[in-house]
């Protein structure tokens, strides 16, 4: 804010004008988990918990199908190897991204994910909340 007050007092108004415009380019990874949140939201459904090997199930079952793997957002990197297999620590990324992501809302329908509450399992269990 100083540096645009001082910018539009000698005369540069525009600073930042065009900030909205410059992120909507650069953000690709955004739209990728909005993608990959609604695949999940359709094959689990709302507020059903879930856990990543679930998922992994899920890839690797639909991989050749044009499946949940193409929605893979790809700061993860490649879920699935040449033979359909899981990548190695890819559970991993799944999960660590997953976490940096709870409650974090995404498109016109604010899709989410968040922990889900299974005390005493050991096994994390994630939900899609939508709205």
């Amino acid at each position: 804010r100083v540096i645009g007050g001082v910018l539009e007092f000698a005369g540069e108004p525009n600073f930042l004008t065009n900030a909205g415009e410059f992120y909507d380019q650069v953000d690709e990874e955004t739209p990728q988990w909005e993608t990959f949140l609604n695949a999940l939201l359709d094959k689990f459904g709302a507020d059903k918990p879930f856990t990543v090997a679930q998922i992994c199930g899920h890839i690797t079952s639909n991989v050749f199908s044009d499946g949940i793997a193409d929605l893979v957002p790809t700061s993860l990197g490649e879920a699935v190897d040449d033979h359909g297999n899981i990548r190695s620590g890819f559970k991993h990324r799944l999960g660590k991204g997953l976490s940096r992501r709870v409650s974090t809302r995404y498109g016109d329908s604010q899709i989410r994910i968040d922990r889900g509450n299974e005390p005493g399992s050991g096994v994390v269990r994630w939900v899609i909340r939508a709205g």
